[in-house]
C-alpha cells in the first residue's frame, strides 16, 4: 500500500509532466512557442513590461528570458520598444500575431480546464481552489526564504 506523501508525489509528477509537455510543444499555425508561451500570457495579461519583469515572473536567469524573448521576436511575436518614461529602458509588447497566439492559447487553456476538471462538484471545485492557493502561497514562501 502507498502511503500519503508518495501518492501525492506521484499524483504531482503525472500533472506536471503532462502540463509541461503542454507547454513544450506548444505550436501556433506550425510556429512552435514552447516556453515562450509564459511570456506572451504575461505580455496578454499586463499588456507590456520590462526583461526583468519577465526574469522575476518566470524565476529565470536574465541570459535564459533574453534568449527566449530573442526567439519570439525572430517569429514576429514579440517587440521591443523604448520606453517613453526612461529612454535606457527597453520595453517588451506582443504584436499582432503574438496577441493571435495569445487569444488561442487562451482557448486552449480553457479547454484543457474543462477537460481536467470535467468530474467534478461545486463542493469539489472549491476545495481544489482552496488547496491550490495554499500550495502557491506555500511555494512563494519558499522562493522568499531561498532568496
Amino acid at each position: 500500500m502507498i502511503d500519503r506523501e508518495e501518492e501525492i508525489s506521484k499524483l504531482f509528477t503525472i500533472v506536471a509532466n503532462t502540463l509541461t509537455h503542454q507547454i513544450i510543444d506548444f505550436e501556433y499555425n506550425d510556429l512552435k512557442i514552447g516556453r515562450g508561451i509564459f511570456i506572451i500570457n504575461y505580455l496578454g495579461y499586463y499588456d507590456q513590461c520590462t526583461m526583468s519583469t519577465i526574469v522575476d515572473y518566470m524565476n529565470i536567469p536574465a541570459s535564459t528570458a533574453t534568449r527566449i524573448t530573442d526567439r519570439l521576436v525572430e517569429k514576429n511575436l514579440v517587440k521591443r520598444t523604448v520606453s517613453d518614461k526612461d529612454r535606457r529602458a527597453v520595453v517588451l509588447g506582443l504584436t499582432d500575431l503574438g496577441k493571435e497566439v495569445y487569444l488561442y492559447h487562451e482557448k486552449v487553456q480553457a479547454l484543457a480546464l474543462a477537460v481536467l476538471l470535467k468530474d467534478l462538484s461545486e463542493e469539489e471545485l472549491s476545495i481544489v481552489v482552496k488547496v491550490l492557493r495554499k500550495i502557491v502561497k506555500n511555494i512563494e514562501e519558499f522562493k522568499i526564504s531561498k532568496s
